[in-house]
């Protein structure tokens, strides 16, 4: 459970301030090598190594840089710094060693792509046959450094295919604190034929961008849950402001339906929901027996449907709120945060292999405290929850891909505990909340 909260109190409500996945995974069968055969012949290995450094090492594939006019630079393996093209520029990342990523600043505010590029023809449809988990993906290890400006796309391309618009999976990547794994699905490549191609891979900007890349393969067996980047997914990009209620009552913001929940057997354990005040103007709950309760702020249903939105442009913003607790005992327990959406799963046989069905589920993200020790008792305690604590997929901050892009509730809530366990602490006690928003 994640611990990465800020609070601050203030004397009075402030003015809302409103602005505008992936894990590796095992080698589990192919080959390990590299390109395999060429000029068009039949390579059978099921992973493709087409650039990078140690075992990506391989020499068929070198990587290009591709300005607004049109001239491909390539990129020296032992001085990555002369690969400079037109509005485009390469150096080395974290460091000159061999392992380290190529950073690509594309400036100018035009265009620029990298290519991996080959001599001759190669036949990748290996990277698709027998494989786990729906077939092959494409995939890289990048480090965003800047994000696209509103607009801007951000593509892929494979031998023959239409560009794919990754931008809102980069943009949810670069709320990440560490590198992240692309992974993207050929099936998502309209277009695409991998029996033949000099290129297998080409990543590019429409604009300004400054992001690392290493390590670009193709490969069957990594279609792996939510860390494959879903392109079917096409919700609205939700507003900055998640919950507001003014001094009339009306209710703003993509989460405007509020109410109290318990995680209790159902039961409320004697809590209560009221919304208002004299001065606070959102929403309030009094805890009852235990801290199995809360509040959430859900996407009011279209046509008694579920509303699901994409959050993945405030991937490096907070998440922030207003909160008030008052306690009858002298200490405040600690309370947590979430939110809740639905992720895609792959349905898969007793041993492992796809079925080719999927479906989504419900799923919630990475809880995070507040605690105790910072709220200040009877005041109005900001609080601030990093979108990167939210959504990370793991300890080492590579982010959730789809989850962000999915989201129609956010429950903030006790710690939880039957009155039996201690849960006690909070009865009586009340939480109030009110303008929550993302803020960059």
């Amino acid at each position: 459970m994640n611990k990465a909260v800020k609070t601050f109190a203030l004397s009075a409500i402030s003015v809302a301030l409103l602005s505008g996945c992936v894990l590796d995974d095992k080698y589990d069968g192919g080959s390990t090598g590299g390109g395999g055969g060429g000029g068009g012949g039949g390579a059978t290995t099921a992973i493709f190594r087409v650039y990078g450094y140690g075992d990506y090492n391989v020499k068929e594939f070198d990587l290009y840089a591709v300005g607004q006019g049109g001239n491909e630079i390539k990129i020296q393996r032992d001085d990555v710094t002369t690969g400079t093209a037109d509005n485009i520029k390469t150096e080395w990342f974290a460091s000159t060693e061999e392992d380290s990523p190529i950073l690509v600043t594309i400036s100018d505010d035009a265009p620029g792509s990298i290519i991996a590029k080959a001599d001759a023809n190669y036949d990748y449809t290996a990277t698709t046959n027998e494989g786990k988990n729906g077939g092959g993906t494409v995939r890289a290890r990048i480090f965003p450094q800047t994000l696209p400006e509103a607009g801007q796309r951000i593509t892929v391309e494979i031998p023959g295919s239409e560009p794919l618009d990754i931008t809102e999976l980069y943009t949810t990547l670069a709320g990440g604190t560490g590198e992240q794994w692309i992974k993207l699905p050929m099936s998502c490549f309209e277009g695409a034929d991998l029996s033949t191609g000099t290129t297998p891979f080409k990543i590019t900007s429409e604009s300004n961008l400054k992001f690392a890349l290493k390590d670009v393969a193709l490969r069957s067996n990594t279609y792996t849950e939510d860390f494959t980047f879903d392109c079917a997914l096409s919700n609205e990009i939700a507003e900055a402001e998640v919950y507001s209620r003014d001094v009339e009552g009306n209710v703003t913001g993509w989460a405007s339906n509020a109410s109290g929940l318990s995680l209790s057997g159902g039961s409320q354990n004697g809590a209560t929901v009221a919304v208002g005040g004299t001065d606070y103007h959102g929403h309030l709950l009094t805890f009852g027996t235990n801290g199995n309760a809360g509040l959430h702020f859900t996407a009011p249903k279209v046509d008694e449907a579920d509303v699901f939105t994409d959050l993945s442009a405030y991937s490096t913003a907070k998440l922030r709120f207003n909160m008030i607790v008052n306690d009858t005992v002298e200490d405040l327990p600690d309370f947590k945060v979430r939110m809740v959406g639905e992720k895609l799963v792959h349905e898969k046989e007793e041993d492992g292999t796809w079925t080719g069905n999927s479906a989504y589920t419900s799923t919630n993200s990475a809880e995070v405290v507040i605690e105790a020790d910072t709220l200040t008792k009877g005041a109005v305690n900001v609080v601030e929850v990093p979108f990167s604590e939210l959504f990370a997929g793991n300890a080492a901050g590579q982010m959730l891909v789809n989850l962000p892009r999915n989201i129609n509730r956010l429950t903030i809530m006790g710690q939880g505990g039957t009155q039996a366990a201690g849960g006690d602490k909070y009865q009586g006690m009340t939480m109030h909340i009110s303008d929550i928003e993302f803020v960059k």
